[in-house]
């Protein structure tokens, strides 16, 4: 028996592929059974014993078809259980995500407002500079 908790999504969906296919196959084969027994010319049976044997053939196939279809609502039930659990982790991820940008945003923002504060005042004591250097030399020329 398959552990299904420890399969992964890939191998739940390929089992419910397979199962699927399985099923179909099965299905198909019945239909063909239930056409050749419907088509059978009763030789040496009586009515009777072929209409026994059509019920106990009905009820295996009938179990079968069951425990196929337990089965399976097992598997979709697992993959719900997947896809809600996936769900969950994408939004949890997305909202980190939106965290995560919103602090570079703000630390970005941050530096670029630290770098032209700086670039600020680097042009403003040029400013000055060019300012004084310009006084020195006038007075220097006065002094000529």
């Amino acid at each position: 028996m398959v552990d299904i908790d420890a399969l992964s999504k890939h191998d739940l969906l390929v089992m419910l592929r397979d199962t699927e296919l399985e099923m179909a196959q099965l299905k198909s084969e019945n239909e063909k059974l239930r056409d050749e027994l419907s088509k059978a010319q009763p030789q040496q049976r009586e009515f009777g014993s072929i209409a026994e044997e059509a019920v106990k053939v009905s009820g295996v196939l009938l179990a079968a078809q069951k425990a196929a279809d337990d089965y399976l609502a097992g598997v979709k039930a697992r993959y719900q259980s997947l896809e809600d659990e996936t769900a969950r982790v994408m939004e949890e991820t997305r909202v980190r995500c939106e965290v995560i940008e919103l602090e570079s945003k703000n630390r970005a923002n941050q530096a670029w407002d630290d770098l032209k504060k700086k670039l600020d005042d680097y042009c403003l004591a040029h400013d000055e500079l060019k300012s004084l250097l310009g006084q020195t030399q006038s007075i220097v020329n006065n002094l000529k």
